[in-house]
């Protein structure tokens, strides 16, 4: 959005711009709050392993999660927006694939843009 031409910038602010309405943000406040309480959880359980924890991974996954929750709960409340279920990667060890797959994909539509 912040690149994007005159026209695509008023586009793009009238599609997202229904997703932050009262209606919108009072609709995602629940799935939000439970996240919160997930990524607390986690923190715990990082934090009685006695080793270091990687506060940015877990946010980065919290922000996925919510992110993901909000294009759906979007959907529900009359937009057009839609990436389906959390990845609840929060709740998951193993999630280093959704590091790789925004990365890969950022890339590629930093590629595609330039061209």
């Amino acid at each position: 959005m912040i690149n994007s031409s005159d026209v695509d910038h008023g586009r793009l602010k009238r599609i997202l711009g229904t997703g932050f309405t009262n209606t919108a943000l009072a609709a995602v406040e629940p799935n939000i709050k439970l996240h919160i309480l997930r990524l607390c959880k986690r923190l715990a359980i990082e934090g009685r392993r006695r080793q270091p924890v990687d506060l940015v991974k877990w946010f980065a996954c919290f922000s996925f999660d919510v992110i993901c929750i909000f294009f759906d709960s979007h959907e529900k409340v009359g937009g057009d927006l839609s990436l389906g279920e959390s990845f609840e990667s929060l709740d998951k060890d193993d999630n280093q694939y959704l590091f790789d797959a925004v990365g890969k994909a950022v890339t590629l539509v930093s590629m595609v843009s330039s061209l």
